[in-house]
């Protein structure tokens, strides 16, 4: 709608709920790989991996996330001058899924890694609102998106996930440890024990996940709403 197309929007919701059901089986797929330690490691690692590369990436376009992502559907629907209307559409629809599809695999690889390192009751249900919750998120961009605030966004959402990201390393090199396939395996497994799952640490640093997220985002609207003020009184 930014782009004011609204003719290849059917395009574009296509290639969204065809990116969805593509997830959606590639997690349920994921799901079936075995459970042992070497695989639950090896699946943990590479979800850090992927999660650490997606902030770099946030805070290197997210200021110009939006703006790039309207571009590449404008230039989607000019792939062909002869016969716009269905090349455009297919320019629209593969643009659509591509971009929702790489999120969407990121997403099913990292609720089975918690599910897997966690209580999996409270991890699936989690999961599930936290689905939920970024659905939320998506309608409340679609409608606002103009008046948002891209760069605190990705600095709070870009926090949190880099403290993920260090719990998906820990429980992974214990997950390894515990499978015996690296040095000093019984030593590791010893010291990572209380970071991991149901360890002490690991529920603080649950609560650090809330609270510092939470704390920066409160901390950036407070000064997004000052800077005004000081504007004025200057």
């Amino acid at each position: 709608m930014q782009t004011g197309r609204k003719r290849l929007l059917p395009a574009a919701w296509s290639g969204i709920a065809t990116a969805l059901v593509a997830s959606a089986a590639g997690t349920w797929l994921l799901s079936r790989f075995g459970e042992s330690s070497l695989q639950e490691g090896v699946v943990c690692l590479v979800a850090a991996a992927l999660t650490g590369t997606m902030v770099v990436w946030m805070w290197k376009t997210g200021k110009n996330f939006r703006g790039d992502i309207e571009n590449r559907l404008e230039e989607a629907s000019q792939v062909h001058d002869q016969k716009p209307s269905a090349l455009a559409a297919v320019g629209v629809f593969t643009t659509a899924f591509l971009l929702i599809a790489r999120e969407g695999a990121e997403a099913g690889l990292l609720i089975v890694s918690l599910v897997r390192t966690t209580n999996q009751q409270s991890a699936l249900i989690g999961a599930l609102l936290g689905l939920a919750l970024s659905a939320g998120i998506g309608v409340l961009w679609i409608r606002n998106s103009r008046r948002m605030n891209l760069k605190a966004f990705f600095q709070v959402t870009g926090v949190f996930l880099l403290v993920f990201v260090a719990q998906l390393l820990l429980s992974g090199v214990h997950e390894l440890s515990e499978a015996g396939v690296i040095p000093y395996a019984e030593q590791i497994h010893v010291a990572t024990e209380p970071w991991v799952e149901q360890g002490v640490v690991a529920r603080w640093i649950t609560l650090v996940m809330v609270l510092i997220p939470g704390g920066w985002l409160l901390y950036m609207t407070i000064r997004g709403a000052m800077l005004p003020v000081r504007s004025a009184l200057k």
